[in-house]
């Protein structure tokens, strides 16, 4: 069985895809040869950055192998980097159960690095998922 964690706005598998690590849930997909079930790991909405306490839990606990999401901060991508789980970028629009058959076929592309300014130090929460500009607070590259 693989697993895979994928950023929500909700918790169904027809639900869209959300954008931000550490402020929106996250549908964990047990897959083996198609979705064989899902949980939901509901992420609290506050100003609280939860980014690398999150990546830890779902690499340790949930054992994903991959998390699929839009922006991820340095300190979440740090800790999932350290684990050895990859990190692919999502596609806009799409359901979450689109978006894990694409990881599946191998149609996501790989994140690199952190590409939000999140992390354990954030700052202001504008829009509910981080800075005015999208998720994030304050920390650098």
């Amino acid at each position: 069985m693989r697993i895979i964690g994928i950023i929500t706005k909700g918790g169904n598998l027809n639900d869209k895809v959300g954008s931000c690590f550490g402020k929106s849930n996250i549908i964990i997909v047990n897959w083996d040869n198609g979705i064989q079930s899902h949980d939901v790991v509901e992420v609290l909405k506050s100003k609280d950055c939860v980014g690398s306490v999150l990546a830890e839990n779902l690499a340790s606990n949930y054992r994903i192998e991959a998390v699929i999401t839009g922006t991820i901060g340095c300190s979440a991508y740090g800790t999932f980097e350290k684990k050895g789980v990859d990190v692919y970028g999502t596609i806009k629009g799409n359901t979450v159960e689109e978006v894990a058959i694409a990881y599946f076929s191998n149609q996501l592309n790989l994140i690199e690095g952190s590409n939000s300014p999140g992390g354990s130090r954030c700052g202001g929460n504008h829009d509910g998922c981080g800075n005015k500009d999208g998720c994030g607070g304050c920390c650098s590259k």
